[in-house]
């Protein structure tokens, strides 16, 4: 197995979601598409369907891990300016699961001048 591929949680046709080179805490993931998306109204309807589906496979991945309903913070990273003032390939839809407990010190620090975060 590559480092790449140990990298993959789980991907259907239209969306793969992986631990990220960068996360910065422990369980924290990354869902893309597999297609360029700016906006989630911009997804087709199968597209929709897969992406219940995969954070449906996701969610039950980390309900059995820790033999409990896991508790996460989901953020959405999607373009708002018109799509004639983004770059072509630069802005995409994306999702992170972070723990609540880390996601915490994050919004308390976005508050805070100066903090290290």
């Amino acid at each position: 197995m590559s480092l790449r591929e140990e990298r993959v949680v789980v991907e259907n046709e239209h969306w793969l979601v992986v631990v990220p080179y960068w996360a910065t805490w422990p369980f924290q993931t990354l869902l893309l598409p597999r297609r360029h998306v700016l906006r989630l109204p911009d997804l087709t309807s199968q597209e929709r369907e897969s992406l219940a589906s995969i954070m449906k496979r996701l969610l039950t991945k980390y309900d059995n891990l820790f033999e409990v309903s896991f508790s996460y913070s989901m953020g959405w990273h999607v373009s708002i300016m018109p799509q004639t003032l983004t770059l072509q390939q630069g802005l995409v839809v994306k999702n992170q699961f972070i723990p609540p407990e880390e996601m915490i010190d994050t919004l308390f620090c976005a508050q805070v001048p100066g903090c290290p975060l």
